[in-house]
């Protein structure tokens, strides 16, 4: 049985623990924060030669960070740089410092026993494009004992600095890759690449639908003749994927060759035959949209009036169509459409 005087010194410990947690947790805030502050002085300090040296391209003296403090300011300096700044000869200036100056550092970062340390360092190559580190990264990846994390970072990396050798590197991971991930690796390559790995009909299929992912994410306009061969593809998946290319690229097949699209129960096909209709004349077109426009889904119906819209005389169009039917929801989406309303949740 316990008694009271347990009791209370069971409290009386609790309690001496508990000052003791809260005394340390502020010490630590506070040391965080003087360290922020110290950070934050350094960013200010160094601001303005970073600006003359990598944004104006001045001969001034590189100031290199010795203290872990100083290296973290002037990364993001660099780090809020390259988020924005397209400029090759800025971004030349930036990876070349980066490489002779933290390239060794990030190396010994990835060696770490510190999963966190070795995360971000792969974060850190990758951003500032530390090619003094590919052969690490390269040893790792074959090695095969990376988290689920670092292996997709890691065969990032290979796609964007060194793409002829990331295929061999995708067969590797191949079985482990989720397709999001295929895509996120994919999306590393270089658009002329993207446009090879679809215009070869690549034989891996999880590939190939990475590549048209990446396609349709950049809105890459060429390929047409490949996109229109995939729609015969015996992958599903493949041929969704390139019949939402189109969408983009655009189509010289007859209407008729996607009306099957018009007649699925599956929204998301009605949807996408909706779209490729701003292709063909109104008088191709008009029954089809006149139908759609009073579909039971939703977001079919208002991708039907933004089709519409895309007319030269799509007022003209309208006023007929509103003579045509009688479907409330469909007066009340175009009516909404011609009074400045919300299409596909934007503001038109």
């Amino acid at each position: 049985m316990i008694t009271i005087s347990t009791l209370s010194y069971a409290v009386l410990v609790s309690f001496i623990i508990l000052v003791l947690l809260t005394i340390w947790i502020s010490i630590d805030a506070s040391r965080y924060q003087h360290k922020e502050k110290k950070k934050e002085r350094l960013v200010r300090e160094n601001r303005q030669r970073c600006y003359d040296y990598f944004i104006e391209g001045q001969i001034v003296s590189k100031h290199v960070g010795t203290s872990t403090l100083e290296r973290q300011a002037i990364v993001q300096i660099l780090e809020s740089y390259i988020m924005y700044v397209k400029d090759a000869a800025i971004l030349k200036r930036i990876y070349t410092y980066m490489n002779r100056y933290y390239g060794a550092f990030y190396k010994k970062m990835l060696k770490s026993k510190n999963s966190v340390e070795r995360i971000n360092a792969l974060y850190y190559i990758l951003d500032f494009q530390i090619v003094d580190a590919l052969p690490l990264v390269e040893r790792r990846l074959r090695k095969g004992r990376l988290s689920t994390k670092e292996r997709l970072e890691s065969l990032k990396i290979i796609a964007q600095l060194e793409e002829e050798k990331i295929y061999s590197f995708f067969e590797q991971y191949r079985e482990q890759l989720t397709e999001k991930e295929c895509f996120t690796i994919a999306n590393q390559l270089e658009d002329d690449t993207i446009y090879d790995i679809v215009n070869s009909e690549h034989e891996d299929e999880i590939w190939l639908l990475a590549a048209l992912q990446v396609m349709y994410k950049r809105q890459l306009m060429y390929g047409q003749v490949a996109v229109h061969q995939l729609l015969e593809h015996p992958n599903e998946n493949v041929q969704q994927a390139a019949l939402h290319m189109l969408m983009i690229t655009g189509t010289n097949l007859p209407l008729q060759q996607f009306e099957h699209y018009f007649y699925a129960e599956q929204p998301y096909k009605r949807y996408v035959f909706t779209n490729l209709m701003t292709y063909y004349d109104i008088q191709d077109t008009y029954f089809y949209l006149l139908t759609l426009i009073q579909d039971q889904d939703f977001i079919v119906r208002q991708a039907a009036v933004q089709t519409v819209s895309t007319y030269a005389n799509s007022e003209r169009i309208f006023e007929h169509m509103l003579e045509d039917m009688q479907d409330t929801y469909a007066i009340e989406a175009i009516e909404a459409f011609r009074n400045g309303g919300i299409i596909d949740g934007t503001m038109v």
